[in-house]
């Protein structure tokens, strides 16, 4: 078969239209042109053109990738899950999610560091709940444990759950002392403070 024009596309700058033998074939990046040096004239075998759809659907599903990354860090099961919603072939989600990580774009530890401080200072909570979280997206729990090592100071949680507590403390100040804790205990459970913090909490409320 022999490529008989490369047009680009009118919506999508980085791509263009190959046709063979005077019909249109496909839709391809722009880059693999470059990268094959694919030219008007060349003849191009079925292995070839196999091989160029391979590197393309290898090009949408980075895009699409990077497109997810851009709105907030993700895990790279987060990633992975959301290219197989694509429907991307899985030899191609492997090769993406290692080029991503390679890159510098896609990183478990980093993620994790990012959701702990995130957690600390707009949205306070306890270990538990945060590692359940993260352990939802797929990072693995000794990734997790290596974050909270990073970020984690010992008193942190304390001085969170202090933190609401007082707020807490102060929705309920009227309300009698042993219906006021369990309000507030019952608090700061929902946000993955565990019983040992709470005690503290309460004892230093009080």
């Amino acid at each position: 078969m022999k490529i008989t024009d490369i047009e680009p596309q009118k919506r999508k700058k980085a791509r263009v239209n190959l046709y063979l033998d005077g019909q249109f074939y496909c839709g391809l990046a722009t880059e693999l042109v470059f990268k094959h040096h694919l030219e008007i004239g060349d003849e191009v075998g079925e292995k070839n053109l196999e091989n160029l759809l391979f590197e393309d659907q290898g090009e949408k599903a980075y895009g699409k990738a990077l497109f997810f990354l851009n709105f907030r860090p993700r895990s790279r099961k987060e990633v992975h899950d959301k290219l197989v919603e694509k429907e991307f072939d899985g030899k191609i989600i492997e090769l993406v999610l290692a080029r991503l990580e390679k890159n510098g774009f896609l990183n478990d530890l980093e993620f994790a560091k990012s959701w702990i401080r995130d957690k600390k200072q707009v949205s306070p909570q306890g270990k538990y709940r945060i590692s359940r979280e993260l352990g939802q997206k797929g990072v693995e729990k000794e990734v997790i444990d290596a974050a909270f090592l990073s970020e984690f100071q010992e008193n942190d949680e304390l001085e969170m759950a202090l933190a609401l507590g007082k707020k807490k403390l102060a929705l309920y100040k009227n309300l009698p002392k042993r219906e006021k804790n369990d309000k507030i205990s019952a608090a700061l459970a929902r946000r993955g403070f565990s019983w040992d913090v709470i005690k503290k909490v309460l004892l230093e409320l009080e």
